[in-house]
Order: structure tokens, then C-alpha cells, then sequence
């Protein structure tokens, strides 16, 4: 019994620390924007080129905000949730939330932009 409580206590932080690499990786990124409301990232983006987006922070820990310039050039927003399934953390997009997985889910934020745009990531401009 005494061999797995201390397995189980390693597993916490190892849970943990994954979940905030996959955070550092987003707040990290050329496009982040903290503590900015989506109307001021609106109004970043107006008049910008097609496929320039800004990451922000959305309503609760898990949760940002992928905005972005269609090429009609109008500004438009995508939930991205960080998702558990298959035992790790991972940005992704759609329903589900972090628990269920029920979401899409990439393997980086690099990969999981262009797949919401639907474009390539060499037409992708972080603003």
C-alpha cells in the first residue's frame, strides 16, 4: 500500500506540470495577447490582412480565444479548450471541454491554428 501512495503522488505533479507546458506553449506564442477583451482585440485585428490572428485569454483557465481575419476581412472568433484525453493535455478545438475530450485535439498550438483557419501555416500571420 506504501509503494502506491507514493506512485500516486508522483503522477499529480507529473498531470500538473504537463498541463502547464501546454499553457506556456500558448501564452508564449508571437500572436498572445493577455488580458486583452475580445472588443480590443477586434479592434487590433480590423483592416489587417486575411488570416492574422491574435491568441487570448478566454473565460476561465481552460479556455482562450483564437481571433482572426477572414478573407472577406472580417474578424471572427474560435474557442480553443485545452483538452485531456489519452492521458495528456492538449490544445483543441470544438466541443467537449477539458474533461471528456469530446473536442479535436492537436498536438501544439502551431498545429491546431491553420486546421481552424482551414489554410496552410504559411498563410497563418500571428499580428
Amino acid at each position: 500500500m506504501e509503494k502506491l501512495r507514493k506512485k500516486n503522488k508522483r503522477v499529480k505533479p507529473l498531470f500538473k506540470s504537463q498541463k502547464l507546458q501546454v499553457v506556456a506553449t500558448i501564452k508564449n506564442h508571437p500572436a498572445w495577447r493577455d488580458e486583452l477583451s475580445l472588443e480590443n482585440v477586434h479592434m487590433l485585428l480590423k483592416g489587417k490582412g486575411a488570416f492574422t490572428y491574435v491568441l487570448s485569454q478566454g473565460i476561465d483557465q481552460e479556455h482562450y480565444f483564437l481571433s482572426y481575419v477572414n478573407p472577406e476581412g472580417l474578424v471572427k472568433c474560435k474557442n480553443i479548450r485545452l483538452l485531456f484525453t489519452n492521458g495528456g493535455w492538449s490544445p483543441g478545438n470544438g466541443a467537449g471541454g477539458a474533461i471528456g475530450g469530446l473536442g479535436t485535439r492537436y498536438d501544439s498550438i502551431v498545429d491546431l491554428i491553420p486546421a481552424c483557419l482551414k489554410v496552410s501555416k504559411e498563410v497563418c500571420k500571428p499580428l
